[in-house]
């Protein structure tokens, strides 16, 4: 006897089939990203984001021989063309997508007037604030300064100084006019970074002990406006603190201070306790990025205008002799990028550029981010401190 199927029942069995057949497939996942600007004169700052889900591991390759493993980099293009950018992609699974997008970025060449760029440097004997084109040449005196400057800055047309003489910071236009008197009794300044996005400076101050007449001050990182000019303590070490704060650095978009830590010890290299620390702007959830260092002079990050930090960078031992170093802001992935018995501590990172400037026994040099392409720029017998800063051309 022949029997049939209802069509309702018909119907569904095709459908538990399709369903079935369904839980077999398998779909390559997609893969897509962002780019925040795609034209541009050179240098472009391009910020990427992906567009996919699941991935544990991102590789991006941005066509003009550089790539990053980050999730969202933000990449600066130096020279005018056209690029290809790629992001490959790898999942939990190990199937691997990627997309690609043809003549995606188009760099333009500078038109119009070029920024004159400096770097600035102290002379040790003097204390005069001398500066120079970041390309080598004439050097030029910016400040006159006195024999007690320790520390500076350079940013939105304005160069801060410590003076330990005068125990005071100062600040003077770029050419040395309007000079203003904005804190006293400021001894043993070490650091001092303007923040123009907040209308701030943020200093170091060693911490000093004396049964003297001197009296006793109290270290630290402290921050003020420059409205009101009121000191705000964002970490205070007292007087026979060891080690205690030393360099620093303010990365406004990821909304964190940074400093070093200093320890005086006369067993040499073997007992350090140096660390990188961090801290909200307010001085709130202080944190240990990297520890058990040995540095010599500053920290630097490698913020971009309106981007934050991914490295910090210093001068300290690494395998036994003094180098360039940096970790990711996270303090992973520490890496030595130039080895050098001859330098003497202090470093300027200009990400946009793709420079680091930095100071030996025998003057100011420069090299490429990665530490290759190192040039010789300025010939100096005693430096203290180094910035990179710009004038635009009237």
């Amino acid at each position: 006897m022949r029997r049939t199927i209802p069509a309702v029942a018909a119907l569904g069995l095709l459908v538990g089939i399709v369903l079935a057949g369904c839980s077999l497939l398998r779909f390559p996942p997609s893969v897509d990203f962002e780019a925040s600007v795609t034209e541009g004169p050179t240098p472009l700052v391009v910020a990427f984001d992906p567009v996919v889900e699941g991935a544990t591991s991102y590789r991006w390759s941005f066509g003009d021989g550089e790539a990053s493993d980050a999730v969202a980099p933000v990449h600066v293009y130096r020279t005018a063309g056209t690029y290809t950018v790629s992001l490959t992609a790898e999942f939990v699974d190990g199937t691997v997508a990627t997309a690609e997008r043809k003549d995606l970025v188009t760099v333009l060449p500078l038109d119009g007037k070029e920024e004159v760029r400096y770097v600035y440097w102290i002379e040790v004997s003097t204390g005069t604030i001398w500066r120079g084109p970041r390309s080598g040449g004439e050097r030029e005196r910016a400040i006159r300064g006195g024999v007690g400057t320790t520390a500076f800055d350079v940013a939105d047309g304005w160069i801060y100084w410590a003076d330990q003489v005068g125990r005071a910071i100062y600040r003077a236009r770029l050419d040395g006019s309007d000079q203003q008197t904005l804190l006293t009794e400021q001894r043993y300044v070490t650091a001092i970074v303007a923040v123009p996005e907040r209308n701030a400076i943020c200093w170091v101050r060693w911490p000093f002990a004396s049964g003297g007449t001197a009296g006793n001050q109290y270290g630290g990182v402290f921050r003020a406006s420059l409205d009101d000019l009121e000191p705000v303590t964002l970490k205070s070490y007292g007087p026979d603190a060891d080690p205690f704060a030393n360099g620093l650095d303010v990365d406004i978009v990821g909304k964190k201070i940074w400093w070093s830590t200093c320890h005086f010890s006369e067993s040499g290299w073997s007992e350090c306790t140096e660390s990188i620390m961090a801290t909200s702007f307010l001085g709130i959830g202080r944190e240990s990025v990297v520890s058990g260092l040995c540095m010599k002079g500053n920290i630097e990050l490698d913020t971009i205008p309106g981007f934050g930090a991914e490295h910090v960078y210093w001068i300290g031992p690494f395998l036994g002799t003094d180098a360039i170093n940096r970790c990711n802001v996270d303090g992973t992935n520490r890496t030595e990028l130039l080895r050098d018995a001859s330098l003497s501590g202090w470093i300027a990172v200009d990400r946009v550029e793709g420079k680091i400037y930095f100071t030996t026994h025998n003057g100011i040099e420069r090299c490429d981010l990665d530490g290759t392409n190192r040039e010789f720029l300025f010939e100096e017998d005693a430096m203290m401190g180094i910035r990179a800063g710009g004038q635009v051309l009237q």
